[in-house]
Formats: structure tokens, sequence, C-alpha cells
């Protein structure tokens, strides 16, 4: 069942979700039931009351009525409490060290004040590999600490009110705090969506994310990233030779004018993501466009304010409203509707730009409700990656951003059409029912059928387990159709494709715009990713592009697969090895985490260790950069 239907049910209706899990009890055990038990979010509660909810309580009473296996219930029910627990002692940790410590009317200003201080700090520092994952954590935590803000129904006014010194020292300590609930918050992730479980350890409680999905999320972000700063790079080339001026009386939105390059390239890397070349094309009822453009609104000025704000007299008065942004929504409105924005859309577009409890964090919604009216943190927000904010924010309300169109087939299809092999879509309807397989070919005699599956990038350890249950239901239906045109189109098969199909082999395949992270084949599916593909009907081998001083290294990868004569021989053994995971499964690391003064938590996880954007220069003697290149060169002598 699909997750986003799992945690619907437990919000709005309870009764059928009950039935649901205990319908997947009697199909496939009470392994099963608990997973979906663990993926509805029902057994979590984020405020760390140990208390059952009537719902959990009614399927843990059924389980154990009707499950002999009383040890695998009794572990179930003994991590809900150990989970729970953990967020009671965070709480009980931050409501002793500060709540006690500010008064409630100025928490709110003087955390905001506290995280903007913060943020401009770490912009200025030199070492950009080091500060751009400690700025990322920084947001990430403090959209954490906005959501308990708001659970604590802390006043959200005094942007004009001098803060002080002590006020924003104890306001600090929630930043010292984030760490500890990012790192609850991946436990529960870990837990919820890839069945890790915990272990005693000296006292402690010990979990073990090290298995092959967890890290396939890791290599599908870094290869994600990999063709985000490939682009980026480019782009700020194409910036300093060809700059686009910011024009403040624009109205046109994108693609007839940009309001500067960040927005022409967040328009560019949509378009390629999804295969479209229309941003009039909607997602959630509004033009893509119109998306762009309100990131893009709030990113400029932001920027602007930035640049004009006196930093030696703020400095001096520490009000929050000499540091950040605030407008009333009204003037957010007038703002959004001359530079563009559909009258008729700004009230939708602001309020999925708005943080809530609900949403994921400062880069997908910007905008900090704050008395009446709505605050941008300037250093959050100035460098916005707009494209990569409306995917994250879309997703995490669970709208369907997996664009329904063709494009993403034809450009396939015409890749391989180039190098004069027949490429077909095949349709039937028999008796009512649809059979469709996206893409068929011959190569050397065998027979090649594609299932397409055009996605939205994971970006959380939830939304790759999305990804993953989406890929299995993609290979029941290519089962499904390709089954039916072997069974009942020998002659359609033949005559097209000139095979037999009775005699040659079939390779079935699920093709993915989804960098793909792990191996997810089966017996009978291979799956992979469109950035395989490409490059082997392209002929165009994985490289590596390495800047030293002035100089431009790039090296080549797999040349005796991606080069020369394509055969079939050369594309199986590329869906077979995997390339790009072979080449960037090095540059995830193993890290453990020893909390066990403050949480009695011992976790050891997955983490990227070599960033895609580093300075050669900076790595010269770093062990798991030589450990990398020694792999690379491994890799060569194998395949080159």
């Amino acid at each position: 069942m699909e997750l986003y239907k799992l945690e619907s049910m437990a919000r709005n209706n309870p009764d059928k979700l009950i039935e649901n899990i205990k319908n997947e009890y009697h199909k496939n055990g009470i392994q099963s039931a608990i997973s979906y038990i663990k993926m509805s979010n029902i057994a979590i509660n984020k405020l760390g009351t140990l208390t059952y909810n009537k719902i959990l309580s009614n399927l843990i009473n059924y389980l154990i009525e009707v499950d002999p296996n009383k040890e695998i219930l009794s572990k179930f029910i003994n991590e809900i409490k150990i989970i729970n627990n953990f967020y009671t002692e965070l709480n009980k940790k931050i409501s002793n060290d500060i709540e006690k410590e500010i008064q409630d009317n100025i928490h709110f200003p003087a955390f905001l004040l506290v995280l903007e201080l913060t943020l401009h700090e770490i912009i200025q520092k030199e070492d950009s590999n080091t500060s751009s994952a400690m700025y990322e954590n920084i947001i990430e935590n403090a959209s954490l600490i906005l959501k308990y803000f708001n659970y604590k129904k802390f006043p959200v006014n005094g942007s004009n009110k001098i803060i002080r010194s002590s006020d924003l020292n104890i306001a600090q300590k929630h930043i010292e705090f984030g760490d500890l609930r990012v790192i609850i918050e991946t436990v529960k992730d870990l837990w919820s969506y890839f069945n890790t479980g915990f272990i005693t350890h000296d006292g402690n409680f010990a979990l073990n994310s090290l298995n092959k999905s967890s890290k396939g999320f890791f290599i599908t972000q870094l290869l994600f990233q990999n063709i985000r700063d490939a682009k980026m790079a480019y782009s700020a080339f194409a910036e300093n030779v060809h700059p686009i001026l910011i024009n403040k009386n624009i109205s046109n939105l994108p693609p007839t004018q940009y309001l500067n390059q960040h927005e022409k390239l967040a328009c560019e890397f949509i378009e390629e993501y999804f295969y479209i070349n229309d941003l009039t094309i909607k997602l959630d009822g509004i033009p893509i466009k119109e998306w762009i453009r309100a990131y893009s609104i709030i990113a400029v000025f932001a920027n602007d304010f930035r640049e004009k704000r006196n930093l030696k007299v703020n400095k001096i008065s520490m009000q929050l409203n000499k540091w950040c942004l605030i407008k009333d929504i009204n003037e957010w409105k007038r703002i959004f509707e001359k530079y563009g924005v559909s009258k008729q859309n700004i009230t939708q577009i602001l309020g999925r730009l708005t943080f809530k409890k609900n949403s994921r964090d400062l880069f997908d919604c910007p905008l900090i409700p704050f008395e009446d009216k709505l605050l941008v943190l300037p250093s959050a927000t100035f460098l916005i990656d707009c494209s990569r904010a409306l995917l994250s924010n879309l997703t995490a309300k669970g709208v369907n951003v997996s664009i329904k169109g063709t494009k993403f087939e034809k450009e396939i299809r015409s890749l391989i059409s180039k190098n004069d092999i027949i490429c077909k879509n095949l349709k039937d309807n028999i008796k009512g029912e649809n059979y469709e397989c996206d893409i068929v070919f011959s190569l050397d005699g065998d027979l090649f059928i594609f299932e397409l599956k055009n996605l939205p990038q994971p970006q959380t350890y939830k939304e790759y387990k999305r990804f993953l249950l989406e890929i299995e239901k993609a290979k029941t239906q290519l089962r499904r159709n390709s089954n039916h045109f072997l069974s009942n189109s020998n002659e359609l098969l033949s005559d097209t494709f000139k095979v037999d199909p009775t005699k040659c082999k079939v390779y079935k395949i699920i093709l993915t715009n989804v960098p793909i992270g792990e191996d997810l084949d089966s017996d009978d599916i291979y799956v992979t990713d469109s950035l395989s593909i490409e490059g082997f009907f392209k002929r165009n081998s994985p490289s590596t592009v390495m800047y030293t001083g002035s100089n431009l290294i790039v090296e080549k990868f797999f040349r005796s697969i991606f080069e020369g004569q394509l055969s079939k021989q050369k594309f199986i053994k590329m869906l077979q090895i995997k390339p790009h995971i072979l080449m960037n499964e090095k540059r995830i690391g193993r890290r453990k985490y020893n909390y066990g003064k403050q949480l009695n938590l011992i976790l050891e996880t997955y983490f990227v260790k070599l960033n895609s954007v580093s300075s050669i220069e900076s790595l010269r003697g770093n062990k798991d950069y030589n450990n990398y290149i020694d792999h690379l060169h491994q890799i060569k002598s194998l395949y080159d």
C-alpha cells in the first residue's frame, strides 16, 4: 500500500486503517502488519507521551490476541517506548535548560534573531566545504525547533523589542540541542521505513542502520547532487559571461523573462528533471512558472534586505526587525502580483510557502508567521534553490509531482532510435483492460521491454521508501503488460522487431529518472536510471571532473562498455554492474554517533564523506580522498 495513503487513513479514517492492517496481517503475517503500523506514523508521538493512542492500542490488542509469536510483538512495543522516550528526554532538557531561563514573550524573537546571526556568521566563513554542511544542518535543526515552538504556543510578537545578549545566549542553546533532535528524527525514520531495530549495548540503546537501503538513499542523493552541482557550475560560468540583471519592473514570467540567473537555472532544471518543455504545466493546480517566480521573489527581496541592513548599528540595537525581513501579508500579495504571479493563485502560493507544523524545512517554506505578518530570515533564503524547494515542498505535503506526460518516453525512444534501433511503444485493449509497454526494442536478436517511471527525487528516508515502493509496483505492472504481449502478440513482435519472441531472450527493465543508489534488480527484472541509459546510448562514458588550480582534469571510466560499437553484451553488462553506484559508493562513509550521556543512544549510520564540490588542494593527503582515487583506478583497470 502507498505510504501516504496509510498516513492519510490514520488522520482521516482510522477505522479503515485498522481494517487494512488486519487484512495485511492475515495476508502477509505479523512483520508486514508491523511495517504498516510503523509507516502510518501512529506509533510515535514527538511530544514524548508514552501513552498508546486508541488506534495503536486497538491494533496491538488485536495482534496479541491472534498471533502466537509474542516475542516479535513484545520487541515492537518496547521499541515504541524507546523512541518515544528519546523525545521525552529531549523535551525535558529543553524545558530545564532553556524554557525556565527565558521569558515566553521574548523566546520566539530571541531564537529567530540568534538563528539569523548564526547563519550570517557561517556565510562569512572561508571554508566553503565545512560551512555549507553546517549551514544546511542548522536550518534543518531550526525547522524542527520552530515546530516545537508551534506546539508550545509561544507568543509570536516582539519584532521591535531590544533583546538582551543574555537572552540570545540562552536561545543559542536551541541550536546546540538541534543536533539531538535531528538524530532522534533520523532514528525514528530508519525504524519506521527500513525495519532497523535496537540492541542493548553497555546500558545504551544501539541502532545499526548499515543496510542496503539506507546506503542506497545516500548514493541516490549524491548522484542527484552531482548533476545539480555540474549544472550550477555551468550556470555560474554563464552568469559571468552573460549576466542576467535583476529587473525590478518585470511582470513577465519565465521563460519570457527571468528575474536573474538563479531563476533561469531553476526553470532549466525543472524542465530537464521532468522531461518537459512547458512551464505552464500545473503542480497542485498552479503553473510551475508561478511557483518558481514566487520563490525567486522571496530570494531577491531577502538578498536586497541583507545587503542594505546596517550591521554596525544593528549589532548595538539587537532587534528582530533590524535583522529580518518582515512584511504584512497584503504587502507580500502586492509584490507577488507586481512580479507576475496570478492574483487568483497568490493566496494559495503564500499558504504553501508559509512555515507550518507539517512543513519540512525553511528552504521549502521560507515565510514564517510572526505577529500578523510574514517574516523571512535573509541568510536562510537569499540563495534558495527554487527548483529543489518546490519539489520538496509539494512532495512533503503529499502532492503528486510525478508529471504524467510522454516527453520522458519520447526522449528515451528518440535517443535509442538514433542508434538505428527500431524502438516502439505498444498498446492494447482487451475487454476493457488496457495494456502498455512504454518502450520495446531488439538488440542483437534479443528483445528488451521497458516500463518508465518519472518520479520525484527522494529527499528524505520517508520519500526514499516511497520511491522503493513505486519501483516494486512498477515491476508488477511490467510483468503484467509484458506477459500480455508475449502471450498474445507474437506476430506483431516478430514483424516489428525481426525476432522470434518464442525463441529469443526477453529482458524486462524498469527505467526511472531518479538516479539509482542500490541494486533493485529482481530475478526477472533489471532496474536502471536515465543517467545510465543516456550515457550508454550517447556512447558517453561516466567521468570525473576535477579542478586543480586553473586546470580542468576529466577522466572517463567504463570505456569498454560506454564507447565503441553498441552491443547486447555491453548493454546487459551496464545493467548488471550499475556503473554510477560503483563509482560513487566509496564517497559514502560510516559514522557512529554516541549520545549515551544525553539520550542513552548509539547510532551507526552512513554519511557523505566526499562532497561533489570540494577543493582538490584541500583534499591532498585526505585518507578518504586517496582511497576513493585508488577505487577509481581499480575500476579503470577492470572496465577500460
